[in-house]
């Protein structure tokens, strides 16, 4: 039984879219990436034994360089973890006697072996952990083989919205010295977080996760639930993450983003579906926003992420699409006695063109874009075993947004996509 119509939930939609309008493991470590909770960088001693250069090959064709060690610690972490075995990514074939790392870190740290490096045969230009000694250091020939030792130390963003916070499974973040930063909901369980995925991005600490739910397009440039700018802060994390490596500018940082539901009000029109028919409410926002019927979204968000590309120089921005909410049968519904035919397939047909939207956007701003329409197959809302939190009377904002299996089958596509974006 329907609860009693809200004309507000129409008005409310209504003036968003003219708002719019205007504006580690116990395994053998060879082949598992480790992460170093010192520095958030992430390591990986590859199973193949080649030459210095075919190894620093090897790292930088999976977007890593050969481990740069810049302090006793990093070097105590590498060896405790890899059994002091590899390739460094260290080299003097420049200018001999010259020691630089390839990531052009200062090299003011070393742990040379005893009477090295000694440049033998006037042939030994590269460093690699000692044979004899453990955890330290001999300069070597090319000849030589060893495993490739990779390193990753490009930070990783995740902005956006409610479907990049985590909203549907807590526990939330919080901090009792800023209040204001329990309002974003941003979950131990957003998919971000768990992503298993091994490419050239540490993992996501609780600071570089900044995406908000009930964020807009506007979020990125104003403030939003007493939160920064996103572009404000992303910058800021790239800045430190550049200061890290000594004034360097650090290659490959990773931005994903999910963004423009709130703007045209999707979720609100699915808790419209709750208390009334919701058809033509959703037909509403279809062709008032969404390509092929307008291109106002479209407009706002190749902006918006062509503004997110220009924050650093290499920046890859990765825009993640919404998955589809309702089931795509009928048949397929379970309980739900509120959800009608011709609602389901309104939002179905509305996502498609969310779908659409999104990616063109995407693609007109020279973003990669990563589908996760059917990451939720079998399990939408109103189906037998939903990975959705429920629409209902009760659950506030968790209301419509994937729980844990749901953001464990979102961060196992995009960790997917990641693994094999070139």
């Amino acid at each position: 039984m329907r609860i009693p119509v809200r004309l507000t939930v129409a008005v409310a939609v209504g003036a968003m879219l003219t708002a719019l309008t205007a504006s580690v493991s116990s395994a053998d470590p060879r082949t598992v990436r480790v992460p170093n909770p010192a520095n958030g960088h992430w390591y990986e001693l590859l199973g193949d034994t080649v030459t210095w250069p075919v190894a620093e090959q090897r790292c930088e064709a999976i977007r890593a360089h050969l481990v740069t060690l810049t302090s006793a610690a990093e070097n105590t972490f590498v060896v405790s973890t890899f059994g002091g075995h590899g390739w460094l990514g260290a080299t003097d074939r420049r200018t001999e006697g010259t020691w630089q790392w390839v990531n052009g870190e200062t090299f003011a740290f070393s742990a040379w072996a005893p009477h090295q490096p000694d440049d033998a045969r006037h042939a030994q230009d590269f460093a690699s952990y000692s044979r004899s000694v453990v955890g330290q250091w001999d300069d070597v020939s090319a000849p030589v083989r060893d495993h490739p030792l990779c390193e990753w130390d490009s930070p990783y963003v995740a902005l956006g919205d409610s479907y990049s916070s985590g909203e549907g499974v807590g526990p939330f973040d919080s901090d009792p010295s800023n209040p204001a930063l329990a309002t974003c909901d941003r979950s131990a369980n957003a998919w971000s977080r768990l992503l298993t995925w091994g490419r050239s991005y540490a993992a996501v600490p609780p600071v570089t996760l900044l995406a908000c739910s009930g964020a807009r397009i506007n979020a990125l440039t104003t403030s939003f639930k007493s939160q920064p700018p996103q572009l404000q802060q992303l910058a800021g994390v790239l800045a430190a993450a550049d200061a890290s490596l000594g004034g360097q500018v650090s290659t490959h940082p990773l931005v994903t983003i999910t963004l423009g539901g709130n703007d045209i009000g999707f979720l609100d029109v699915l808790g419209a579906c709750y208390v009334q028919d919701c058809t033509a409410l959703v037909q509403q926002v279809e062709n008032s926003a969404l390509l092929p019927n307008s291109t106002v979204l479209a407009t706002a968000l190749a902006q918006a992420y062509t503004a997110i590309e220009s924050v650093h120089p290499g920046l890859t921005l990765v825009v993640v699409g919404y998955p589809n909410i309702f089931p795509r049968t009928q048949s397929a519904v379970v309980g739900c006695d509120w959800l009608s035919t011709s609602e389901r397939e309104a939002v179905v047909h509305a996502t498609a063109a969310l779908e659409r939207t999104v990616r063109t956007a995407a693609l007109a701003a020279h973003a990669r874009y990563v589908s996760t329409a059917d990451t939720l197959a079998g399990h939408e809302e109103c189906t037998a075993d939903s990975w959705m939190y429920p629409l209902g009377a009760t659950g506030g904002s968790l209301r419509g947004h994937p729980t844990l299996p749901g953001q464990q089958a979102i961060a196992a596509k995009v960790g997917w996509f990641l693994n094999h974006l070139s």
